[in-house]
C-alpha cells in the first residue's frame, strides 16, 4: 500500500546534480512518473540568481541567448545577466525561443504552485556562490514560504466557509 506523502521536495539546483541525485535515489519522482519539472531542476544557476528570481519574480528568460558553451562543446541557452545556463534543453535550438520561454514560464508556475499547496517543503540546493549568497537565498525562501502559508490559510478559510454553507443548505 502506497502512503500519501505530506511534504514536497523541491530542487533549487545550483546545477542538475541535485535533481539527478534525488530521482536516482527514489526520493523524487521522475517526469515519466508524473513529477512536474521546475525551473532549477536541470539548469546551472548560482545561489544569488535563484534568490533574486524567487524574491523579485524576475523574468530571467528576457536575457536568454543561444550560444556556444565551451565546457559543453555545444550550443545552449544562456543568460549572462543572471549567469544561468539551460544545458539540458537540447531539443530547443536557436529558432525555438518561444518554446524555451513557454517551457520555463510553466516550470516557474509549477514551482509556485508546489510552494503554495504544500505545508512542508524541503528545498535542496547545491550552493554555487558565497556564504552571503546562500544566506540571502535562505532569507528569501523564508519570505516565500510565509507568503505561501498566508495564501494556504486564506484558501482553507474559504473551503471551510463553503463546507459550512453546504451543511446548512442540506439541513
Amino acid at each position: 500500500m502506497e502512503t500519501q506523502k505530506d511534504y514536497e521536495i523541491i530542487s533549487l539546483g545550483g546545477n542538475c546534480q541535485v535533481r539527478t541525485y534525488l530521482t536516482s535515489r527514489g526520493l523524487m519522482k521522475t517526469k515519466a512518473q508524473g513529477r512536474l519539472s521546475m525551473p532549477f531542476d536541470l539548469a546551472w544557476n548560482p545561489s544569488l540568481t535563484i534568490a533574486q528570481l524567487m524574491e523579485n519574480d524576475i523574468d530571467f528568460l528576457e536575457g536568454l541567448e543561444y550560444k556556444f558553451l565551451e565546457a559543453a562543446r555545444r550550443m545552449v541557452w544562456q543568460s549572462d545577466k543572471y549567469n544561468s545556463i539551460l544545458i539540458h534543453d537540447t531539443d530547443c535550438g536557436e529558432d525555438d525561443r518561444e518554446k524555451i520561454t513557454e517551457r520555463y514560464r510553466q516550470r516557474f508556475k509549477n514551482l509556485k504552485n508546489a510552494i503554495i499547496k504544500n505545508d512542508f517543503i524541503f528545498f535542496i540546493h547545491k550552493a554555487q556562490g558565497t556564504t552571503e549568497d546562500v544566506n540571502y537565498l535562505y532569507a528569501v525562501l523564508e519570505k516565500v514560504c510565509e507568503k505561501a502559508e498566508k495564501e494556504r490559510k486564506k484558501e482553507r478559510k474559504k473551503e471551510r466557509k463553503k463546507e459550512r454553507k453546504k451543511e446548512r443548505a442540506s439541513n
